[in-house]
C-alpha cells in the first residue's frame, strides 16, 4: 500500500511515552507517513541560507533546529495547497536574522518553535534573539506565528518593517495547556496588513482534536511544568487595510496573557475586539473603523483604551464584561461616531 501523509493530530498518532529512538514511522507498518523538512540544518552554527526558491515541497520548508547565528536572506516559498506547508520554522534556536523573503504559504508563513510537551522541556532550548525584517507574507494561516510548540519558550522577536498581503491572520500566537514553556518579549513594529481573517490573535487553548479535554476552558487546572504563559508584548505603528476581528484574545484561565501594548495602529476591520482571559492591555494612540459596536470581555482584568477613536458609522459601543467588574474595562481621551 502506498503510504500517505498523516492527517490527524500527531499526538493520536505517536507515542510520546516511548524514547525518542523508538518512534520509527517511515510507512513501513503504517499506511501514513511523517513527511519530511525539506532545509534542515541541526547543531549547527553560523548558517547562511539565501537566494533560493521552493515550491510545492512535502512539509516544513526551511528550519533551522539547535543552532545558533542563522541568516536567511532573499528566499522565496510556494507551498499553496500544501498541508502543513510552513515557509520558515526557527525551531529552538538563537541569534536568528530573516530578511527579504517573500512566502506563499500552506500554513503559517514565518513561524517561532521551541518543542513541544515533555519532550521539549527535557530539550529546553529557547528560540530567542531573533529579527524579521523586510519580508513579504501572502498567502498563510498566519503572517508571523509563535508557537504552538512553545516549550524551550520564544524570546526577544522583533518583527519591523514587513507586508502580510492576502494573509490569514496576522500576527498570531498559539499555544496548548500540555505544551509547556510560552512566549515573553515580543516586539511588532511598522507592519501593514491586508488580511483575510484576524488581526491579532492569541489561541491558546487549542481544539479537542488535538489536546482532548484540556481544550476546554473550565474547570480551572492546577498551573505546572506544562502550563505555557505569554507576556510582555508590544504592537504599535501598524496599518491594517483589511481584517475581521481587530483582537482576538483566548487564554488560559490560570495563565491569562499579561502585558499587552498596542500603541498606533490605524484598523479598518469588520469586528471589534474579543478578551477571553487577559490581563494588562492596553490600546491607546489608535483608530479602528468597523461596523461592529461590541467588546466582549471575559475574565479580563485592567483593559485600558487611551486616545482611541472608534470609528462605528454612528453606533453606541457596548462593552460586554461578563466578569461584571465594569472597573476592569477603562476608556480615557476616546473618541466615538
Amino acid at each position: 500500500m502506498k503510504a500517505r501523509s498523516y492527517t490527524k493530530a500527531i499526538e493520536s498518532l505517536v507515542d510520546l511515552n516511548k524514547p525518542a529512538r523508538e518512534r520509527i514511522h517511515d510507512g513501513s507498518k503504517e499506511d501514513w507517513i511523517l513527511p519530511p523538512k525539506f532545509i534542515s540544518p541541526i547543531n549547527c552554527k553560523k548558517v547562511y541560507i539565501e537566494g533560493i526558491s521552493l515550491e510545492n515541497t512535502a512539509f516544513w520548508n526551511i528550519v533551522p533546529v539547535y543552532c545558533d547565528n542563522v541568516i536567511i536572506r532573499g528566499v522565496s516559498v510556494n507551498s499553496v495547497g500544501i498541508p502543513r506547508g510552513d515557509g520558515i520554522d526557527i525551531e529552538s534556536s538563537k541569534n536568528v536574522l530573516i530578511e527579504y523573503c517573500t512566502l506563499s504559504t500552506g500554513d503559517d508563513a514565518f513561524t517561532m518553535k521551541s518543542g513541544r510537551g515533555e519532550d521539549g522541556l527535557k530539550v529546553n532550548k529557547a528560540t530567542e534573539n531573533i529579527v524579521v525584517r523586510y519580508c513579504l507574507a501572502l498567502k498563510g494561516h498566519g503572517g508571523v506565528t509563535c508557537g504552538s510548540e512553545t516549550a524551550g519558550t520564544i524570546r526577544n522577536l522583533y518583527v519591523h518593517d514587513c507586508v502580510f498581503d492576502g494573509t490569514g491572520v496576522g500576527i498570531r500566537f498559539k499555544t496548548r495547556r500540555p505544551r509547556g514553556g510560552g512566549g515573553e518579549n515580543l516586539y511588532y513594529d511598522r507592519i501593514r496588513m491586508n488580511l483575510k481573517a484576524t488581526c491579532i490573535k492569541w489561541d491558546m487553548l487549542g481544539t479537542p482534536a488535538y489536546v482532548g479535554e484540556l481544550a476546554e476552558r473550565l474547570p480551572i487546572r492546577d498551573v505546572n511544568s506544562l502550563t505555557p504563559f505569554y507576556k510582555n508584548i508590544s504592537i504599535s505603528n501598524i496599518i491594517i487595510e483589511n481584517g475581521t476581528h481587530f483582537l482576538k484574545v483566548y487564554g488560559i484561565p490560570e495563565s491569562p496573557l499579561t502585558n499587552l501594548s498596542i500603541d498606533n495602529v490605524d484598523a479598518n476591520c469588520s469586528n471589534l475586539i474579543i478578551i477571553n482571559d487577559a490581563k494588562n492591555i492596553n490600546i491607546k494612540n489608535t483608530s479602528i473603523k468597523t461596523p461592529d459596536s461590541l467588546i466582549n470581555v471575559l475574565n479580563g482584568t485592567n483593559i485600558a483604551f487611551e486616545n482611541v477613536l472608534f470609528n462605528l458609522n454612528g453606533a453606541e459601543l457596548k462593552t460586554k464584561n461578563i466578569t461584571g467588574k465594569v472597573n476592569d474595562i477603562t476608556f480615557k481621551d476616546c473618541e466615538f461616531k
